[in-house]
C-alpha cells in the first residue's frame, strides 16, 4: 500500500513539475512573441516615416526588425494590417494619457482642459508619426477603427465614456451650454481638435506647444460655450496647462 501511495505521490509531483514547465514554456514564447512583434512595430514605424507609407516595403521592415520576411509575414498577412498596428499601439498610449488626465479632478472644465493638454502633449511628441498617419490614412479613419484589435477600440470607448461623464458634470453645473447634447459636445471636441492637429503636424514651422494648446481651447471654450474661466495650472510642456 506504501509503495501505492509512492506511486501516487510521484505521479502527482511528476504531473505539477510538468504544469509548471508548460507554463514556463507558454510565458517564456509569448515573451519571445511580443518581443518580436515590438521590434516589428519599432522598425516599421521608423521605415514607414524614412520613406513613406506607399514606398515602405515589407522586406525593408522585416530587415529593419532583424528578421527575415517569412517571419514577418508570420505577425502580418500585409502591409496595412501591419500599419494599422503601428497606429492602434500609438492611439492606444494616447488615450491611455487622456484618461489619466480626466481621472481624479473635481473640476470638469479643468478636466477637459488638462485632456486636452494631453493629447497635445502626446501629438507632438510623435511629430513624425502623426504627420505619416494622417498621410497615408485620409477619409480611411472609419476603416481604421473597424480593423485595429478590439482591445484598442474598447479603450477609445472607455475614454469616450469618462469624458461624456466630466461633460455631463461640467453642464449640470453651467459651465457650458446645454442646447447640445454631450454626444454633440464630444464630436465637436473631437472634430476641432483633429482639425487642428492636422495644421499643426503639417505646419513646416509650427507654434510652440503652449500656443497650439491656446488656440486648440480657445475654439474649443467658444464652441462649447464655456462659462467660466477654470483654475488656471502650470505649463503644458511640462505636463500641465498654461
Amino acid at each position: 500500500m506504501n509503495h501505492h501511495l509512492d506511486n501516487e505521490r510521484n505521479s502527482g509531483i511528476e504531473c505539477l513539475q510538468n504544469s509548471a514547465m508548460t507554463a514556463m514554456c507558454s510565458t517564456l514564447r509569448q515573451r519571445l512573441r511580443d518581443t518580436a512583434v515590438r521590434a516589428i512595430l519599432d522598425a516599421a514605424e521608423r521605415v514607414m516615416i524614412r520613406k513613406g507609407y506607399e514606398a515602405a516595403t515589407m522586406q525593408e521592415i522585416a530587415a529593419g526588425a532583424g528578421c527575415a520576411a517569412g517571419t514577418l509575414y508570420l505577425y502580418f498577412r500585409n502591409k496595412e494590417i501591419l500599419f494599422q498596428a503601428v497606429a492602434g499601439r500609438h492611439l492606444a498610449a494616447m488615450h491611455a494619457a487622456g484618461r489619466a488626465a480626466l481621472a481624479g479632478r473635481d473640476e470638469p472644465l479643468e478636466a477637459i482642459r488638462q485632456a486636452c493638454a494631453a493629447f497635445m502633449r502626446y501629438i507632438n511628441g510623435h511629430r513624425a508619426f502623426f504627420r505619416l498617419f494622417l498621410q497615408a490614412m485620409p477619409m480611411r479613419i472609419g476603416l481604421l477603427r473597424r480593423r485595429v484589435d478590439r482591445s484598442i477600440l474598447r479603450d477609445h470607448e472607455e475614454y469616450r465614456r469618462a469624458e461624456r461623464r466630466v461633460i455631463r458634470a461640467a453642464q449640470r453645473r453651467g459651465q457650458v451650454r446645454r442646447d447640445f447634447s454631450v454626444r454633440q459636445i464630444q464630436d465637436f471636441m473631437e472634430a476641432v481638435g483633429f482639425s487642428l492637429v492636422e495644421q499643426f503636424v503639417f505646419a513646416s514651422r509650427p507654434p510652440s506647444i503652449q500656443k497650439q494648446w491656446k488656440m486648440l481651447w480657445e475654439f474649443i471654450a467658444h464652441g462649447i460655450g464655456v462659462q467660466q474661466k477654470p483654475a488656471l495650472a502650470h505649463n503644458v510642456a511640462g505636463g500641465q496647462t498654461p
